[in-house]
């Protein structure tokens, strides 16, 4: 995968005669059990160190992959864990077994496993993740480098108190079942706020997107498992890119300019 790369931002419809622009930066996980809400969840992915597990995550939420998955494994002092669709509606000494048939390769990075981390569980193989993540509630040094960083939660962790307190069984699985609905959350810019300098739309998209860029960038198209599909050389301004021959899927958009570089996924539907 290529270094030191901008991925351009997710989920940004803009128009020419327009006061308001809307991006989408974070997520909400919608808990509730036997019926009754236990309260949300809002995390952000961290797709600049962990670009592949991000763009995993924003497909799988596209879909509804998560939606009606159980927080299946909860140990007070630790973290909670779900995200298994086995979870829905498989016998429960099947949860925590499944995942998405394809699977994303190890991104570790140094960011710590501190309260309100998310990051990605996977088997005794590194590259194994497959949707499931975990949620710390304490710092898990021991994990550092040993499991994929992608997110971290910025509101709700008093959600996340009450999930890794439930009444659990002796695999810690909580006795009656916790839930969850992943959401996108959607927060309005308006005219003259600092918007970030690459921007991307709209996303998702079946056939063309616009890139705009505020300096001359090299643009690169990598799907998530890191290999490019497209790469080129674009100048400041805007331009309109064809993804029309690609595969629908997550990818990583990236850019790299004198501006600096981070990275972010985007989504390519079917028409």
């Amino acid at each position: 995968m290529l270094k030191h790369l901008i991925l351009l931002v997710s989920a940004l419809c803009i128009s020419q005669a327009v006061v308001a622009q809307t991006i989408t930066e974070s997520y909400v996980i919608a808990v509730t059990q036997n019926g009754k809400s236990m309260g949300t969840i809002e995390f952000k992915l961290l797709p600049e160190i962990a670009p592949k597990h991000a763009a995993f995550m924003v497909a799988r939420i596209a879909e509804q992959y998560y939606n009606g998955s159980a927080f299946h494994r909860v140990i007070p002092g630790f973290m909670i864990q779900g995200g298994d669709p086995n979870s829905k509606d498989k016998a429960r000494n099947t949860w925590g077994t499944g995942g998405y048939p394809v699977k994303v390769p190890a991104e570790f990075n140094s960011r710590p496993h501190l309260r309100g981390i998310m990051s990605a569980a996977r088997t005794s193989d590194p590259n194994s993740f497959g949707g499931q993540f975990f949620i710390c509630v304490a710092a898990a040094p021991w994990l550092d480098g040993q499991y994929t960083v992608f997110g971290e939660v910025i509101a709700g962790m008093s959600t996340v108190d009450l999930i890794v307190n439930a009444k659990r069984d002796a695999a810690d699985n909580p006795i009656d079942k916790i839930s969850m609905t992943i959401t996108q959350k959607v927060t309005s810019v308006n005219e003259g706020d600092e918007i970030e300098s690459v921007l991307v739309y709209p996303t998702p998209t079946h056939d063309e997107m616009t890139i705009s860029l505020s300096a001359p960038s090299l643009v690169t198209l990598a799907n998530v498992s890191g290999v490019t599909v497209k790469q080129m050389q674009l100048d400041a301004g805007t331009t309109t890119v064809s993804v029309s021959d690609l595969p629908c899927g997550a990818y990583v958009l990236m850019t790299e300019s004198a501006q600096g570089a981070t990275a972010r996924p985007i989504l390519i539907t079917a028409p």
